[in-house]
């Protein structure tokens, strides 16, 4: 096997859907195999010893309702080629063909890359890098590919990573976002700047690209960090009411710091429109994700 033939097998995995959305269980798999690799440890892993911390890297990064169905990659990714059950021993599968937790856990199966695979990945620390970063590309918004990397274990040279060349296109959506909303938080309304430049301000997809929502600027907020930050992570949603949208926060957000209250207090404040009514989120794009990304359900808001 060629490293360019490697990197086509993980271009290619067939990722499952639900309700017709990519899912996020393989990419999150092999991530944290592939973080294996650059570590050194071995090559293969119980499902048992895995399923705990892979559950809270699909709780954190997966949309709210890919969570659940653990052993799905576990068996799957074996038709990718980038996976393997030593002995492949026999297992009852359920109706739909994924394995069952319970006799993982209690026959202690194990998994992981197969040997090619792994010793090819070992053997070529760049090769690991541009397989992670493929991955990561493909399957989750660049705001949270940092915190993927990290709790995955991808800790790595970065001169290892090929640079990319930059998108003129993306500089101009965020362009066209900041202006549709003057160049202030579409929610708080932060607006700091340097010489004359926004900074800590961002275009923010609702539906994410990697889930095919568009780079259109109906597709977009102008967000602050923190409030991106919030909004891929569940913790912020929107709610139409009227002509424009209300802030939803997830009930599960918590803190006693001053800016975690002033999270919270955000439920059901409005949003800021955009100077062209017509760029407004569409009513599509904003259910995909309180449907796939938001934590429900939303805090109640005070009365009185």
């Amino acid at each position: 096997m060629t490293r360019a033939e490697l990197l086509d097998r993980f271009a290619r995995v067939r990722t499952g859907t639900s309700d017709g959305r990519p899912a996020l269980h393989k990419p999150l798999l092999l991530l944290l195999a592939l973080g294996r690799v650059a570590q050194g440890r071995r090559r293969l892993v119980s499902f048992a010893s895995a399923a705990p911390r892979w559950h809270r890297l699909l709780t954190e990064f997966g949309p709210a309702r890919q969570a659940a169905h653990l052993v799905y990659p576990f068996g799957r990714l074996r038709g990718d080629k980038l996976w393997e059950i030593p002995g492949d021993p026999e297992l009852a599968t359920t109706s739909s063909g994924n394995l069952h937790a319970r006799e993982l856990r209690d026959r202690g199966i194990v998994g992981g890359f197969p040997k090619p695979v792994h010793d090819l990945l070992a053997s070529d620390p760049e090769l690991v890098v541009a397989a992670a970063e493929m991955l990561l590309a493909e399957h989750f918004p660049s705001s949270d590919r940092d915190a993927v990397r990290a709790a995955c274990g991808l800790r790595w040279d970065w001169s290892l990573v090929q640079p990319q060349p930059k998108d003129p296109g993306e500089a101009a959506f965020r362009t066209r976002v900041l202006n549709e909303y003057r160049n202030r938080c579409s929610i708080c309304d932060f607006d700091a700047r340097m010489n004359d430049r926004v900074f800590a301000l961002e275009a923010a997809r609702i539906q994410w690209p990697s889930h095919g929502g568009p780079n259109d600027v109906s597709n977009a907020l102008a967000l602050c960090l923190l409030h991106h930050k919030a909004l891929n992570h569940g913790a912020l949603g929107l709610q139409h009411e009227g002509e424009g949208y209300r802030v939803l926060i997830s009930r599960d957000v918590a803190g006693s710091s001053p800016a975690a209250a002033r999270l919270m207090a955000l439920q059901g404040t409005r949003v800021r429109q955009p100077l062209t009514p017509a760029l407004a989120p569409l009513p599509s794009f904003v259910a995909w994700h309180r449907n796939w990304v938001f934590q429900a359900p939303a805090r109640l808001e005070r009365t009185g």
